[in-house]
């Protein structure tokens, strides 16, 4: 308790970590060594044109993409949208990588409204374990709206964890910044958890984790997408990669301190400007794109 409490007296006033948690090589090379130890499904909205609808399946039967797909149906604003099976995630960004070539290639068109929905869950841990309120906090959506800014649309998550806080802090004196620094439990955090989970179940949100029960620790990761998402490879699989290895955060006490510490600061700085950190972003952002080119 003592050591947990001197934790968070001792926060210094900036951000020092801009993505929340530390995500390099090292992390990258890990979590595609486990391959088998996640699960991948991938919807593709695309607008192809009438002729290229018509060929559609049997074009992708020829690149042998066919396989690995479900089903292909049709979706708002004329697209179509096409899903995979289940995939370990070798054989998702495998597919994901020869389906931007195909698209790429054929000249299908992928408009801004385009959505790119791929969807997560992990075989190693119990579904009872998974803390949604981490795993979305260390996510940092407005890290990853920034990346996708044609996605806007879909809510970013982060302005709703922080509105519920909020809204708990000034009804609630307990969960005050005071308080939470010289008074905080694992009771009250739970609670606090269980208050922000209500809040997290809509759909259209950067990450939907309503099916997260009934489909085997299903989440569908929203935020990818928008106008010729085919031509961002690297920052798709960079942005999968980083969420499955916080998704296993949030199974596990790792990162505990820093977890704890993102609540404080949505805390201490309700009413507050959010913080512009560019430079910072862009450069972790960088690196990291530079070492998944290597593993390449």
């Amino acid at each position: 308790m003592n050591n947990l409490n001197n934790f968070l007296s001792s926060i210094n006033e900036q951000r020092i970590l801009i993505e929340g948690v530390k995500f390099g090589e090292k992390e990258v090379n890990d979590i595609l060594s486990r391959s088998d130890d996640f699960n991948i499904g991938i919807e593709y909205e695309i607008r192809p044109n009438i002729d290229q609808r018509v060929e559609l399946e049997k074009d992708l039967e020829q690149r042998g993409l066919m396989k690995a797909v479900d089903k292909i149906l049709p979706e708002h604003d004329e697209m179509t949208e096409v899903i995979t099976k289940k995939l370990s995630l070798k054989e998702g960004i495998n597919h994901i990588k020869e389906m931007f070539k195909f698209l790429t290639e054929t000249n299908v068109e992928v408009p801004e409204m385009a959505g790119m929905h791929i969807s997560v869950s992990t075989n190693k841990y119990s579904l009872d374990d998974f803390n949604a309120v981490k795993f979305f906090l260390l996510l940092d959506s407005d890290y990853i709206h920034s990346i996708f800014p044609s996605r806007q649309h879909v809510v970013n998550v982060a302005h709703k964890i922080k509105n519920s806080i909020e809204m708990i802090v000034r009804t609630m004196p307990e969960y005050d910044e005071d308080s939470f620094k010289t008074n905080i439990t694992t009771t009250k955090i739970q609670d606090l958890e269980k208050r922000i989970e209500n809040e997290l179940q809509q759909k259209y949100q950067t990450a939907n984790i309503r099916d997260y029960n009934l489909r085997d620790g299903r989440i569908e990761l929203r935020f990818f997408g928008g106008e010729d998402y085919h031509q961002l490879f690297d920052d798709i699989k960079q942005q999968l990669l980083r969420s499955l290895f916080i998704m296993e955060l949030g199974y596990t006490d790792l990162y505990k301190k820093e977890y704890y510490k993102e609540i404080y600061n949505v805390i201490k700085h309700i009413g507050v400007d959010d913080r512009d950190d560019k430079e910072e972003i862009q450069k972790s952002r960088d690196e990291l794109l530079d070492a998944i080119r290597a593993e390449d």
